[in-house]
């Protein structure tokens, strides 16, 4: 293993700690291994990445898991990228299923990076990214991993189906559009993939309704409840578990798969391949 050039994500598990601390509370020691047996599986999602058929190439995975930072890197080709798009998806999905959010970056950078160890300039620069640019539970990209992407959808994805999303609303960083597998199964009729993360809309309810009196956590679950509504298809095409989101301060004014109006900038909904740097 060498310091060589590599994508790296760095992950925060948002609220973990509370999570950490209802293990101490188990009333038994059943509820207890119960409760392990539940953190070790989600953060087991980093450590065993989905198998992808295409494109042909190394991806050299890594991932290190330390409480609830997470790092985890791969070869810079279109295997590399791919294959960390998808476990974020993964790990996204299966957090929110859970009631958990999560907020990372990704970036292109020097780094080492193997079973015991992990370290770099890529690392530091994702933890600054994912501490001071993501602001919200979302997985930022930075530009040049942005233009790689762009340049594998047109080279070896095709554009196929399933084939990751990234999202961009005016003046802010991209980010990994992790709902868009649940477009998808909607729009698929993928019964099974719905009824496995069936819970996350009333996570999500129940998130806002904890939230209303505290004013900064307040603006993280509103930004994903925008989000949510921004893309979870609606009207005619709405999917009984996948309804849209109400709520003060929720709702979005354009339809799935439309950019935001110029009316409201702030709102970070817009769904686009990348473009411009």
């Amino acid at each position: 293993m060498a310091y060589e050039e590599r994508y790296c994500a760095f992950v925060d598990i948002l609220g973990f700690s509370a999570l950490i601390s209802t293990i101490g509370e188990a009333a038994t020691e059943k509820l207890k291994n119960g409760q392990v047996e539940e953190v070790r599986k989600l953060l087991q999602v980093v450590h065993s990445p989905p198998y992808i058929m295409a494109p042909i190439g190394i991806d050299d995975y890594q991932a290190n898991t330390i409480s609830d930072a997470i790092a985890i890197s791969a070869a810079t080709n279109a295997r590399g990228l791919l294959l960390i798009f998808e476990m974020l998806e993964d790990l996204s999905l299966e957090l929110l299923n859970k009631g958990y959010f999560c907020r990372g970056a990704i970036v292109k950078g020097p780094l080492f990076h193997d079973r015991t160890m992990v370290f770099g300039e890529a690392l530091i620069k994702a933890y600054r990214m994912e501490s001071t640019v993501a602001k919200y539970p979302r997985v930022v990209v930075s530009g040049d991993v942005a233009a790689d992407f762009t340049r594998y959808e047109t080279e070896e994805f095709e554009g196929a189906l399933g084939t990751p999303r990234l999202a961009q609303s005016k003046g802010e960083p991209f980010w990994l559009d992790v709902l868009n597998p649940l477009v998808l199964a909607i729009a698929n009729k993928n019964t099974t993939r719905l009824n496995h993360f069936s819970s996350i809309r009333q996570q999500l309810v129940r998130r806002l309704s904890d939230a209303k009196d505290k004013s900064r956590h307040f603006k993280k679950v509103r930004w994903f409840a925008r989000y949510w509504n921004g893309v979870m298809p609606g009207g005619e095409y709405e999917t009984e578990g996948f309804e849209q989101l109400a709520g003060v301060g929720v709702a979005t004014i354009f339809t799935y798969n439309m950019q935001p109006s110029s009316a409201e900038p702030a709102q970070p909904f817009g769904r686009s391949r990348p473009s411009s740097f």
